[in-house]
Parts: C-alpha cells; sequence; structure tokens
C-alpha cells in the first residue's frame, strides 16, 4: 500500500488532486498500480476530446531512436534539449487547462529553463560544427604529405605524385576561399 501523502511528494501534485484521483478509483497498492491507471485515465479522457493529429515536426522527432537521443555529441544533446522542451510545453498547456496555479507556475518555469537548454545547446552545436569546419594545420598537412610522398621511390612517380599534391593543394585552397566569400 502507498499513502496519499507520498504520492504528493513523488508526484507534485496537491493533496486534493491525490484524493480527487482516489475518488475517481485511483488504486493505492503501489506506485506504479497508481500511475498506470493515473495514464490510463488521463488517455480516455483525452479520447473524449477532440481528435487531434500530430503535426509533421512532432512525429519526426518520435521517430529518432534512442541511440540518435543518447549520442555523446552536441546533436544529440541537441535533440534531447528540443525534445525536452516540447515535453515541458505539453505540461504547461496541461497545467493551464486543468487550472492549477501552483502546476502552471512550476510548468511555466520548468519549459523557461528547457528553452534555456535549447539555447545553450544550440550554441554548444553551432560552435562545434563551426570548429569542424577549420582548415587543417600547416603541420598536419606537411606530415601527411611527407608520409605519402616518403613512400613513392621510383622519381617519376615522385615528380607525378607531387604535381598530384600540389593540385589537390591549389584546389582545396580554392574552394576555401570561395567558401568564405
Amino acid at each position: 500500500m502507498i499513502k496519499q501523502s507520498e504520492l504528493v511528494e513523488k508526484w507534485g501534485l496537491s493533496k486534493g488532486m491525490i484524493s480527487g484521483l482516489v475518488k475517481k478509483g485511483m488504486p493505492l497498492t503501489s506506485e506504479a498500480d497508481a500511475m498506470k491507471w493515473r495514464l490510463e485515465n488521463q488517455q480516455a479522457a483525452f479520447r473524449k476530446g477532440a481528435n487531434l493529429k500530430p503535426e509533421s515536426e512532432e512525429s519526426e522527432s518520435q521517430n529518432i531512436s534512442d541511440e540518435d537521443l543518447s549520442a555523446l555529441n552536441t546533436l544529440g544533446r541537441l535533440l534531447r534539449a528540443q525534445r525536452m522542451e516540447v515535453a515541458a510545453f505539453r505540461l504547461m498547456v496541461r497545467a493551464a487547462k486543468e487550472s492549477n496555479p501552483i502546476a502552471t507556475r512550476a510548468a511555466i518555469h520548468a519549459y523557461e529553463r528547457a528553452q534555456k537548454v535549447v539555447r545553450q545547446a544550440e550554441i554548444d552545436h553551432n560552435e562545434e560544427q563551426a570548429h569542424l569546419r577549420q582548415t587543417l594545420s600547416a603541420d598536419e598537412v606537411q606530415e601527411t604529405f611527407t608520409k605519402y610522398l616518403g613512400g613513392i621511390s621510383d622519381p617519376e612517380c615522385a615528380k607525378q605524385a607531387i604535381e598530384d599534391g600540389v593540385n589537390q593543394i591549389f584546389l582545396a585552397i580554392q574552394k576555401a576561399e570561395g567558401a568564405f566569400k
């Protein structure tokens, strides 16, 4: 058995709301049973409401696998932050519909924090992308070509390889200059 006061603490709802859920039939055998009943009850109430179709962005974000979201790069953090922002917005809308000022205030605060996290994740991701677009240092290029050209023993072949390497460098420089214009 679980007490209503424990559910108040764990779920962050008021005593009156928990009491109302119990009166509607929520079991107090365990927190899992109570949560299952609560989710089923909310889904049933939603089914009675307007039939809303998910937006295209929402359906696309649901297709992202958990592996993508657990990625340790900045894109994974950005995707997680965006999902959290959507979830916080939904909570804010739900709290506003329930006309619960405390829950609404908390949901607005959570949504604002989620927006800040998304903005920071976007900044981090943009910085990483800008960093990845930087050109290689001269030492790295010199080391790579030294290894490449050092393996060639035939003088004619070496001459051709050097010309090819110089042409590749020249093309890369032209492309880089074109990208910055």
